[in-house]
């Protein structure tokens, strides 16, 4: 069976030398169907015997390693070659590898091989069997003096760490000790366990009754552990549980994601962890279901076969452009301010809880000036 079609995109040989580089580039498509979005793993690989996927290296290495793809979607890899001293000379084969995450033993296709041939390089004598090559004495002291001022730098860097509430990046310096780097304020917040005095200064937001952080999501914990700490184990956020098997943090319904794996139910879906129906979806579907017409979809919106939030001008009762009071007259959640639409009276209201999905389109209302 089939899961994906794999192009490759010319070149399809290159020559490289031991310590150069070179790049050959795919497309990938998924053949699911378009309300399936799946884990996908990618793998370069030396080519095999027929059917398997052939011989994994540590110098050939793909670009992207992981991601979300949603069915019918195409998107650009690419697979890096940067062969060392200690590679073989000669041609090799090279096929990328492309699998789903959860059966990806079973479940995977393999691209048409690419041609690379591995060369000397150019330039350089060859050494003298136990005799250093001249030319390599200046690169030895040059690569010590380099390592000292690295280290040198990290002992610095590290005196001169930010402290709690300061700003940071992904790169250096890193936060002070029991700090961590958030990646949507980037600012030094503490990390789950640590004693606290207020929510705002832990990664996860919340600091409980005895002054301890929960632990953010993606971040490892304790399945025994509970809400009010009985258990002696640091808990997760409120809006994440401890996943058994893998003992992580991961979002429950509502919970702000970027790929499924980052939810307790496999599934996210314009940024919010959701719990999709076995069944097919016909009424009030959620962004991203399969659809044939807009009544389906709980935007009120069906393009391309897919429940999409409506790029449209939105109308109050009385046909002002805005998003609606509760009380004005409406056809679909996203013309009112609370993001929801009476079904029975067909009039802007409080949205119910469970809110969700609701709550997916309410910013996009947000943007939009309110009328009366």
């Amino acid at each position: 069976m089939t899961y994906f079609t794999i192009a490759v995109t010319p070149p399809t040989s290159a020559k490289v030398e031991q310590g150069g580089e070179a790049t050959f580039s795919f497309t990938v498509t998924s053949l699911a169907a378009p309300d399936k979005v799946e884990d996908v793993v990618l793998e370069a690989r030396v080519l095999g015997e027929p059917g398997t996927k052939g011989k994994k290296v540590d110098w050939i290495k793909p670009s992207p390693a992981k991601i979300s793809l949603a069915g019918g979607k195409t998107f650009n890899v690419t697979i890096q070659v940067r062969p060392d001293a200690k590679t073989s000379k000669g041609p090799t084969k090279i096929q990328l590898v492309v699998a789903k995450e959860r059966t990806q033993n079973d479940d995977y296709d393999v691209s048409e091989p690419v041609a690379c041939e591995v060369e000397e390089p150019k330039g350089k004598p060859p050494a003298e069997k136990g005799t250093t090559p001249p030319w390599l004495i200046p690169l030895v002291v040059g690569a010590v003096v380099l390592l000292a001022g690295v280290v040198v730098t990290a002992i610095l860097l590290l005196r001169n760490a930010p402290g709690l509430g300061k700003t940071c990046s992904d790169k250096v310096p890193a936060c002070a000790d029991k700090l961590t780097c958030t990646p949507k304020e980037n600012r030094c917040l503490l990390l789950g366990g640590e004693s606290c005095k207020n929510a705002t200064d832990c990664a996860s937001g919340e600091c409980d009754d005895d002054g301890v952080c929960a632990l953010p999501l993606g971040e490892a914990c304790d399945p025994a552990a509970t809400a009010d700490g009985g258990s002696g184990a640091t808990p997760c956020s409120k809006d994440g549980a401890c996943d058994p098997t893998k003992k992580k943090c991961e979002g429950t319904l509502g919970a702000a994601c970027a790929t499924n794996d980052q939810c307790t139910t496999n599934a996210c879906d314009a940024g919010a962890c959701w719990a999709p129906s076995a069944a097919a979806c016909t009424t009030d579907c959620p962004l991203n279901s399969a659809c044939t017409d807009s009544v389906q979809c709980h935007s009120g919106s069906c393009a391309n076969s897919k429940c999409i939030l409506a790029n449209v001008l939105l109308l109050c009762g009385d046909y002002t452009p805005g998003r609606c009071k509760n009380g004005n007259k409406c056809s679909v959640d996203a013309q009112c301010e609370s993001a929801y639409c009476a079904p029975s009276t067909k009039t802007c209201a409080d949205c119910p809880q469970p809110c969700f999905p609701h709550q997916q389109i309410k910013q996009k209302a947000q943007e939009l000036p309110v009328n009366h």
